[in-house]
């Protein structure tokens, strides 16, 4: 079974959680700002296990468990 999540930090987060909880896998479309769409400004980069990735070009989406949800 997979869990597919898209919407704020928070919830994201509380999803990420039971995931882990329950042994399941899952993927996060993530959203942020875009300028260039390119990866070249890193205005959209999110943190995850792997390093800072850019929404634009390394996403939107991600699997749940590398990106760290930061609560804006």
């Amino acid at each position: 079974m997979m869990i597919y999540t898209c919407g704020p930090n928070a919830m994201m987060a509380a999803v990420q959680k039971f995931a882990k909880e329950k042994g399941l896998r899952g993927e996060a479309a993530c959203e942020e700002v875009m300028a260039c769409a390119l990866g070249a400004c890193l205005g959209c980069s999110i943190k995850t296990t792997k390093g800072f990735r850019t929404v634009c070009y390394d996403g939107p989406v991600f699997d749940l468990q590398d990106v760290i949800f930061q609560h804006h």
